[in-house]
């Protein structure tokens, strides 16, 4: 049974000069097909955004409440790496497929006192949810560009999150929802984010809230 978190030296620039996609599960991940994205992207889905696609580098999570849900299994089959954060090496379920998973998932720890610098490489930021996690880990794996999808930071038309197109079960959180106020803490940590790191940061979603912060990239641009 493992006992250590992996240190983030073990993925360091591992994909260093390709593009990074890193998912959230907002409603604007549906608009990506992503059967046609290119092999030039590295893509970092978290948490529910898995259901949306087929595959995936890198299924991400920092909720406890991942596991728990029915498409937790999915994630880990689509992926070819996991990478959580926290005491997930504590959780029932994860111990009790270890062995299934030991050459394939990353335990990594959270810097509580570092809430947004890329640049410590020792622990990761604690951020404010997996994305700006996933973010962090998509820096420190070498990606020159790092794309936000499906982050919308917002509530629209009363949907939350993203269809689940390709998995084909019902999606239940159980009442985990992200409201207004966690959604304004997220944003505000991409302020720091965006303002203090030396990656380039571009989302593809035009009605995110982070176009505020950073550029928009075409959708098609992710498919050549």
């Amino acid at each position: 049974m493992f006992e250590h978190p992996n240190h983030p030296s073990e993925v360091e620039d591992i994909h260093k000069g390709k593009r990074a996609i890193v998912c959230g599960s907002a409603p604007s991940l549906n608009d990506i097909d992503f059967d046609k994205v290119s092999d030039n992207n590295i893509i970092f889905a978290c948490n529910q955004s898995v259901t949306a696609m087929s595959k995936c580098d890198y299924f991400c999570m920092t909720d406890h409440a991942v596991p728990k849900n029915n498409f937790f299994e999915y994630g880990v089959n689509i992926s070819t790496k996991i990478a959580t954060w926290g005491d997930f090496y504590n959780a029932q379920k994860i111990k009790d497929i270890h062995d299934q998973l030991k050459d394939k998932i990353y335990f990594f720890e959270r810097d509580g006192s570092n809430m947004f610098d890329f640049n410590k490489k020792d622990k990761f930021i604690v951020g404010v949810d997996s994305v700006q996690c996933a973010t962090h880990l998509a820096y420190i794996t070498g990606c020159n560009e790092i794309v936000l999808a499906g982050v919308d930071l917002q509530h629209t038309d009363g949907k939350i999150y993203c269809d689940s197109k390709i998995y084909e079960e019902e999606v239940d959180w159980n009442g985990h929802v992200s409201d207004n106020g966690t959604l304004d803490l997220s944003f505000n940590n991409w302020k720091d984010i965006v303002s203090n790191n030396d990656a380039t940061f571009l989302t593809v979603n035009k009605e995110s809230r982070l176009t505020q912060l950073m550029q928009t990239l075409p959708i098609e641009s992710l498919y050549c």
